[in-house]
């Protein structure tokens, strides 16, 4: 254990071999085990990220050891083996298992049932890859934050038998990144020739790629920040702007002087509390000191789900027509939303806005009798596939909830009409919306155009949400009414 140091393997520090007090001294580190973060006494939140540096920094150390000459075997790689220091970063350690590739004694094997390979628990000898099938269960630990085959198997026996016999694994979320799907199921394959080696998953930026993935739910989008900011998330605009030319290969490449290129830089540009939508110059957003302005991952993101797909011209048409709409008021809350209406004291005007949930626009519409208003929110999503407009509207007689994905998928599976433009659904759906006119419309009347995408959102990504984290989705809700006053 002296010649194991590397940043990723916890430090033997020295020992003691006084008789009747025999022990070793290793590496303090804080915050006990991943196990411990992710189930016991110290858990604690792990964003998805932080969760996939975690195993990162485990496939660092276990790189290492597998490069040792000759190679080094853990053996017992699990989540309560992986200890975790103040700053978060993980080293493996309990080496008690642990072996020398080749030496005598390598078909006798222990270890935790639920991490071994198929090879281990039926004695036929280990390898690197049984240590990769084990990082393969605590790959899928980490993202679940759930223990394997909780609750599946009375004992070894039978755990063994479905594991070698028929390929039984922990179930995969639907929802799973691609990528990491495809390496946790690489991991974990039964026939240890066709498992990856930690080298591999490393040369290949395989976790950078699983981020990106996760931060970014468009596919296309996903492929090209991978492809050329695969380890940023704040490129330069210029960068950007020609890794995106590059990438998309448009027919019309947007001029500086396009209102439509000023349009798309001020949505995609790091947005701080002190900047405005101002078009007053020609780069906007650049910070005082020189700085370059630079393109934010999570922005880019909101950008297609608000304006994808990812077509160059399409996209940016489709921003500009929005935000030079009349109507159109951008990153406004509900309470000011329904404060700006009441004033005017009229039935059947409306306003649009962003929601808090990327991808989806609200309507705001006011009925005011007796000095009395209701408003209703109308939930305006948009078609991922070609950027047209869809109303959420619960069937009659039910009581969808169309911020709760389960319901929005059950009204989007009945294929109900969409629109190319929001003035074409707000026209074909006036009496729906409870708009006498179109025309009705609460005017923005802001000095800049309201282009800036909400900065605090929920399920940014825009993919399916567990049930359990629903209480957590905005609260905006289509066909609920909400009586106020001055």
């Amino acid at each position: 254990m002296i010649t194991l140091r590397h940043p990723n393997i916890c430090l033997l520090m020295g020992a003691c071999t006084k008789p009747g007090n025999l022990m070793i001294i290793m590496e303090f580190l804080s915050n006990g085990s991943v196990a411990d973060l992710l189930h016991g006494k110290k858990k604690r939140f792990l964003s998805f990220e932080m969760r996939m540096k975690m195993a990162k920094d485990a496939a660092l150390g276990m790189n290492w050891l597998h490069h040792m000459n000759p190679p080094f075997l853990h053996l017992d790689l699990k989540p309560q083996n992986l200890l975790v220091d103040a700053n978060l970063n993980v080293k493996v350690a309990d080496f008690g298992l642990s072996q020398i590739k080749g030496r005598e004694g390598e078909d006798e094997l222990g270890g935790s049932p639920f991490y071994m390979a198929p090879e281990v628990l039926l004695a036929r000898g280990a390898t690197e890859k049984s240590d990769v099938y084990s990082f393969g269960i605590c790959l899928w630990e980490l993202y679940t934050r759930e223990e394997p085959y909780k609750g599946m198997f009375a004992d070894e026996e039978e755990l063994t038998m479905s594991v070698c016999d028929d390929d039984i694994r922990p179930k995969l979320p639907e929802e799973t990144p691609k990528t990491l799907k495809n390496l946790i199921l690489k991991c974990w394959a039964g026939e240890p020739d066709n498992r990856c080696t930690f080298q591999e998953v490393l040369e290949q930026r395989i976790f950078e790629k699983i981020n990106v993935e996760e931060a970014i739910g468009d596919e296309q989008g996903a492929a090209f920040w991978s492809e050329f900011f695969c380890t940023e998330k704040k490129p330069t605009w210029l960068e950007f702007w020609a890794c995106l030319v590059k990438f998309l290969k448009p027919k019309e490449i947007l001029s500086e002087r396009d209102p439509r290129l000023e349009y798309f830089k001020i949505a995609l540009l790091e947005n701080t509390e002190e900047e405005s939508n101002s078009l007053s110059t020609s780069i906007p957003k650049t910070i005082v000191d020189g700085t370059p302005p630079k393109v934010t991952r999570e922005n880019f993101n909101k950008f297609i789900l608000y304006f994808g797909p990812l077509e160059m011209n399409d996209m940016v048409d489709r921003l500009q027509t929005l935000v030079k709409s009349p109507y159109f008021h951008g990153d406004l809350s509900k309470k000011k939303a329904q404060s700006s209406l009441l004033k005017t004291k009229k039935s059947g005007y409306y306003l649009v806005r962003y929601s808090s949930r990327p991808g989806d626009f609200i309507i705001t519409v006011m009925t005011y009798r007796h000095k009395k208003a209701e408003f209703e929110h109308h939930i305006v999503t948009v078609d991922k596939k070609n950027g047209q407009y869809i109303l959420l509207i619960p069937p009659a007689g039910t009581t969808l909830n169309m911020a709760l994905d389960m319901h929005r998928m059950a009204v989007l599976a009945a294929n109900p009409p969409s629109y190319p433009t929001f003035d074409g659904l707000l026209n074909a759906c006036k009496k729906t919306l409870g708009i006498p006119k179109a025309s009705r419309f609460l005017q923005f009347k802001g000095t800049s155009l309201p282009i800036t995408m909400p900065m605090d959102t929920n399920n940014t990504k825009g993919t399916v949400i567990q049930k359990k984290d629903e209480s957590k989705l905005p609260k905006e809700k289509s066909g609920v009414r909400k009586r106020g006053g001055k």
